[in-house]
């Protein structure tokens, strides 16, 4: 057998080298276990380590350098192991929505004034904002025939609407739809008897004011001054009884 410089043998070195190898990767994994992760994704850097610890070490390195260099990586793969080993569905997301505020007194809110826009209703006639705005309170929503949310919205708050409309509240519902699908808005609103101004902006040149990325549903409270205390992004059933309890806090406040 032929030896190195200080006695000890290659395959002596290499054999005692592989046997310090497993001890690391036990140490590894009982670490990973200890830290809490459900699972190595196969992806981390922490499965790549405990994997490549099989290959065979290299007897060029001496036995101390191997002992720190795998020291050094089981610290890191531990690190990476708590903060990225995690499964796609434990990571919680945070979705930022338009919002201003969540709560649901806005009657001390005040906000920019809405801008003056002149549009048609689905009979054709110009609707009058300026009965409205500054003595009403609004709700200016944006909504298409093919958007499956932006009907949900109108069903839920139609209800809300004939329940508030005589102490001021008004429901405008905008439709976005383009030249292909335009001519489904008048059918559709007429089916379910909706009641509610509805306009249409074929061009959404109103939508592109205040959201410019056209998500929908998209929607504007509007206070008795004229100015948009709340702008919100997207709708779930329940939003309703949300919105109605912010709305009845502007309703409150008696109109300039």
């Amino acid at each position: 057998m032929k030896k190195d410089g200080d006695g000890l043998g290659r395959e002596d070195f290499g054999h005692d080298a592989r046997k310090k190898t497993e001890s690391y990767r036990e140490y590894g994994a009982d670490l990973f276990r200890g830290s809490g992760a459900k699972s190595i994704h196969p992806s981390s850097f922490s499965y790549f380590f405990t994997n490549s610890l099989r290959w065979p070490v290299s007897t060029v390195f001496c036995e101390d350098k191997l002992s720190k260099s795998i020291r050094t990586l089981v610290i890191i793969s531990v690190v990476l192991c708590v903060f990225g080993c995690a499964k796609p569905g434990d990571v919680k997301t945070e979705t930022r929505a338009l919002d201003t505020g969540n709560e649901t007194d806005l009657s001390e809110k005040s906000g920019t004034p809405l801008e003056r826009f002149d549009l048609k209703t689905v009979d054709g006639t110009s609707f009058p904002l300026e009965r409205h705005l500054g003595k009403d309170v609004l709700m200016v929503t944006f909504w298409a025939t093919w958007c499956a949310p932006c009907k949900t919205e109108l069903s839920r708050m139609a209800p809300v609407y004939e329940r508030l409309k005589d102490q001021g509240f008004v429901y405008i519902a905008i439709a976005t739809d383009g030249p292909d699908s335009v001519a489904q808005v008048r059918p559709y609103v007429s089916s379910y008897g909706y009641r509610f101004p509805v306009l249409l902006d074929s061009q959404s040149a109103v939508l592109s004011r205040y959201n410019p990325r056209g998500d929908m549903p998209f929607y504007l409270l509007v206070n008795r001054r004229g100015e948009i205390v709340e702008q919100h992004q997207g709708f779930t059933t329940g939003d309703e009884a949300r919105i109605e309890h912010k709305v009845s806090s502007l309703l409150r406040v008696v109109s300039p």
